[in-house]
Formats: structure tokens, sequence, C-alpha cells
């Protein structure tokens, strides 16, 4: 429960069931007193003590060790890094000791580890099981009493990001079940929830139809983007255009041409048709190459959303022409026929942080904001309850870390090493979610994002992180495990003169020589056997063994 009021729910059902066996035992008012110290009192001291440990995240020097300190320094400056562009804390959670802090305290483009923040606010304030809910109501048109009224529907949006294409089809049943057999009116939208911005402020003017770039809106199928695969046939005559996710609806043209050499260049241009959008995927493409896979954002939302419906209700049974229009507030009387639910929040999580889905990460944005009672939200109103929890959480850092999004696309977001390892140490203490966030993160060399990264075998499934990647920056967060110990870790690089591919071949080298040194640091040393004394006599035939020629006999220990 997010509210503070007795966090145990198997406690408060213990007390529900013996409520009272223990009024005859303790008496009514220690059972008063019993109750309000398990409600209150004990939840608020463990989050005090909490936030006294974060508050103290800042790593003592005394802890530091020296020799790696210097080995840090070393590793940046071989791989070709500035080590005034880099930012490196590891600490220890089992000793609570910081082994390396190199400039723990500077302010860093965070790029998507901005994701991290967004989802301890959001498992915060909404608990891992929040839904979306999409609301379907029958609305009766009734413009001229001298003629019956028409049945319209009337879909009000939630910012639900989960729904695919089959989602849509499986919701058109459901409605088609509960009795909805016509709509001779209007297909009405109402899609006031979020402001009319669709893409955020904070990411700038140059915004273009790149999938990560997918309009923000209160309704939402496939992420808001359609991804296709282009194939060359065997015969090298033809080329071949796929939907990797068909839909009902869509349509796809092409025109290609072949060039002998270089980069090839795809466009993608989208038409609304009646049941839904028409695509024209054009450019050229090398003879070297035969596969390609191209994605696009889908550059109007919320018709995409209500064309498929449409077409998706059609299919179910539902008769009538129903245009598409937006609902007038207050004209008709409605009459709610259904309500859908999403899949809980932490089923969400993996995909906003394992694949670093920036659409995700704006919709938890805004709908941190709809939870505090808001109408129309806006981005910047989710900005503010991020940095308000960063603040009241974190208050040593307040005067160093600001958000501007989301979801990290804006280059104005400024976080540190030290911030970022003080909030994954918080995560370890909130028991009401931490199983969540950490099953959101990447498995290095395993799945998202960390599943190519060059780590070496022995590392892998052992660093579950979040990546993050800017030009010019490469950042890592996250936790690295090995027998008992769990280091927690955040390595920042905010380096514009290195390629994105020497900055990541550079980070995963110096993580994975610094995980092996820790790992080496602290196995334990091998343990010497003593001799033990011989009950019989030697074989005196036997000639004894070079190793042990010249040495006492008591020395020599049988292996086993």
């Amino acid at each position: 429960m997010n509210d503070g009021r007795f966090r145990d729910e198997g406690l408060r059902l213990w007390f529900a069931g013996h409520r009272a066996s223990c009024r005859r035992l303790v008496g009514t008012a220690w059972l008063a007193r019993i109750t309000w110290l398990a409600r209150f009192a004990i939840p608020l001291a463990i989050t005090a003590l909490w936030a006294a440990v974060g508050i103290a995240e800042s790593p003592a020097p005394a802890d530091i060790d020296p020799l790696l300190a210097r080995k840090v320094v070393s590793l940046i400056e071989e791989h070709g890094l500035d080590p005034e562009r880099v930012s490196l804390v590891i600490r220890s959670t089992r000793d609570k000791r910081t082994l390396v802090a190199h400039r723990p305290d500077a302010p860093m483009i965070p790029a998507s580890n901005a994701k991290l923040v967004t989802s301890y606010v959001a498992l915060r304030e909404l608990s891992p099981n929040y839904q979306w809910k999409t609301r379907f109501f029958l609305v009766e048109e009734n413009d001229d009493p001298r003629h019956p009224g028409r049945q319209g529907l009337l879909v009000v949006g939630s910012g639900d990001p989960t729904p695919s294409y089959s989602d849509l089809e499986a919701l058109a049943l459901q409605l088609r079940l509960r009795g909805l057999v016509r709509v001779d009116g209007h297909l009405y939208y109402d899609d006031t929830l979020f402001d009319d911005q669709r893409h955020p402020s904070a990411w700038g003017p140059s915004i273009g139809d790149q999938p990560w770039y997918a309009p923000v809106s209160p309704f939402i199928v496939n992420f808001n983007i359609a991804r296709f695969q282009v194939a060359v046939l065997e015969d090298g005559r033809g080329i071949e255009v796929l939907p990797a996710t068909p839909s009902l609806g869509m349509q796809i043209t092409s025109g290609f041409n072949r060039i002998p050499d270089g980069r090839e260049r795809i466009r993608v241009q989208q038409h609304p048709t009646p049941d839904g959008i028409a695509f024209e995927i054009s450019g050229d493409l090398p003879r070297a190459r035969r596969t390609y896979t191209v994605t696009t954002a889908i550059s109007d939302p919320v018709d995409h959303y209500m064309r498929l419906l449409r077409t998706s209700l059609r299919r179910a049974g539902v008769e009538g022409e129903m245009p598409i229009a937006p609902y007038p507030p207050d004209r008709y009387s409605i009459r709610l026929l259904h309500v859908h639910k999403s899949p809980p929040l932490r089923t969400l999580l993996a995909e906003m942080n394992k694949e670093s889905n920036n659409l995700v990460a704006e919709v938890l944005l805004r709908t941190l904001a709809v939870r505090g009672g808001g109408w129309r939200v806006t981005e910047a109103e989710g900005v503010e309850i991020l940095n308000d929890v960063m603040v009241s959480e974190f208050p040593r850092f307040a005067d160093i870390v600001r958000l501007e999004d989301g979801s990290g696309l804006s280059r104005d977001n400024r976080l540190t090493a030290g911030f970022m390892v003080a909030l994954l140490e918080r995560v370890l203490a909130r028991f009401d979610f931490r199983s969540e966030f950490l099953a959101s993160l990447s498995l290095g060399g395993w799945d998202g994002t960390l599943q190519f990264r060059d780590y070496p075998v022995r590392q892998w499934g052992k660093i579950r992180a979040k990546s993050g990647t800017l030009h010019g920056v490469q950042n890592l967060s996250g936790y690295f495990n090995f027998g008992n110990e769990l280091l927690v870790f955040s390595f920042l690089i905010n380096d514009d003169s290195l390629s994105h591919q020497q900055l990541q071949g550079a980070q995963d080298r110096i993580i994975s020589i610094l995980f092996d040194h820790v790992v080496t640091m602290a196995a334990p040393l091998p343990s010497v056997k003593k001799a033990l004394p011989r009950n019989t006599a030697p074989n005196v035939l036997a000639p004894p063994p070079a190793s042990v020629k010249n040495r006492p006999a008591a020395s020599v220990s049988s292996s086993r």
C-alpha cells in the first residue's frame, strides 16, 4: 500500500482473524496500542530509518580503496576516455562500503537512466498493481425528438500503453458479448485526459518519425509504432515488404531502387484509409544486403486507434457505419457499457527498462499527474512530481539533480552517479516493490539492451542494469551479483569526442575488469591442508616423487 497505512497485509489479516483471542490475552486497551504500533508507528520508523540511510549515501573518503581508485583512473585513460567526462561509483551492499567513487557528484546527462527514476516514482506512487481503465459508454443521440434516437459508442482514453492489434480484436468481441449489436450513430472518442502536446517540449524541435519519438496520447496501440520487414527475394528481382505485426486495415505499397553500394535510404509515408492506415515504403537499398527492418512512429495515434477499433467491431458482428468524431461534452446521455482493465504496471516495467521504451516512460509521467486528480494533464505536471520525490527522499542531492522528462531523451536532464547508486540502494529497502523493479532490468548477455553487450561469459546473468544512450552519452547503472555479495554501481560517460561504438566498448571492458578485480579481492584465501600422521609404513620400494625428494616424510600429505 502506498498511503503508509499498515504495509504488511499478512499481519493485518492475522490481527483480523485473532482479534478476539488477543483481546482476551492483553485486554482491549493494550490491543489498541499494539494495533496502532503495527499500523503506523513501525512503518513510519522503518521509513525514517531508510531516509536517514539515504541522506548518508555519499561515499566517505575513508571507505574508498586507494588502490582500486588509482586502477579506475588508469583504466579510464588506457581506454581513451577523458577522466573529467566520466563518473563512476561502486558500493558494496554487504559492507555498506564505497569501493569506487570517481567524480560521484558531477552532474551528467543520464539519457535512459532517467527511466530508473520514473520506475521508482511510479512504483512508489501507483503501486505495482496499478491498472489503466478504458471506459466504453453507450450514447443516445437524439437531436430531433420527432425521430427515434441513434445509438453511438464513446471511448474514453486512459493512456493505457499495453494494447496490441490483437487486443483490439479481443476487446471488440467483449463489447459484442455485452450486447453491442449496432452502432448507427457516431463512434466517439474522448482524448482530453492528456493535453494536446504529443511530443514533450524537452525533446526539442527536431522530432521525426523515428520509433523512439512515438507520440504520447491517451489512445495507444502497438506502442504507436509500425514495424516492417523488407526482404530481397531469392532471384534478386523482387522486394517483399511484410508487417512485423499484421493488423486489420493495414495497406502496404512499396517501391525500391537497388544501388551498387552505400547506405540504405528508406522513407515511410502514411495516409489514413477507412479501415486503418496505408503505408508507402520506398527508398534505395544496397545490393550487398538482403533484409532490412523498418520502424516508424504513427503520426495520428487517436485516429489510428479508432479506425482499427471500428474495423474490429465490424468483424465482431457489430453493425453500423460508425463515423468517427470527438465527443461533444454534456450533449447526450451516456450509459457505461464496459471497463477494460490493462495488465498491472509490474508487467509493463520490463518493456520500459529492458527495451528502453520512451513512450511508456512518458505515459507513466502523465499518469502520475492524473493520479493526483488532474485532467488535461501536461508533461510539466508529471516532471514536477518526479523532482519533488527526488528532493524529498534524497535531500542531499536537491541542488544537483534535475529531470525535464520521464524517458531521458532531453539533454537538459542532470543526475549524478552518487544519486543513482543512492536510488538503487533505496530500491533494495522497498519490500513493497523491490522484486518488480529488479525484474524489469536487463540481464547482461541475456536480454534487453544488454543482450549483445561485450561482457565475458563468466559475467552473463550477473549484471542486472539499465543502459542509457544518446549522442556522446553512454551510461549504465544497476547491480552486480556474485556469491553472497551484491554491488550497486553507476557508470556515466558524457564524451562527444568518441563514437557510440567506442564509448560502449570502453565501458564494457572497464566494467568487466573492475568486477573481475572485485571478485578476486573478495575470494577467500585457499585453505592449507595440514599433514596427517601415517598409520602405516611407507612403501620403500616405490621411489619418491620428484616434488618431494629430499623433504621430510612428515611434510608430505596425501591428496584425496
